[in-house]
């Protein structure tokens, strides 16, 4: 699956190439355009939360004890 956003995530304003990420795992790929690289920093200081689907590193929160 390929994603790509013009719209910045963090101005709601129309995003530029120049200041593009992409992020490209596995079999999927991301691409968000931002108005400014101050933006684009602000975007990437967000802390990133395991995926749900990423079973991978499995942790103590992970098991069912019902």
């Amino acid at each position: 699956m390929r994603i790509v956003s013009h719209t910045d995530p963090i101005s709601f304003g129309p995003g530029k190439e120049a200041y593009s990420y992409q992020d490209q795992s596995a079999e999927n790929s991301l691409t968000v355009h931002f108005e400014s690289e101050e933006n684009k920093q602000a975007f990437l200081e967000i802390p990133v939360e395991p995926s749900v689907s990423d079973l991978s590193n499995p942790t103590e929160e992970w098991v069912d004890e019902g």
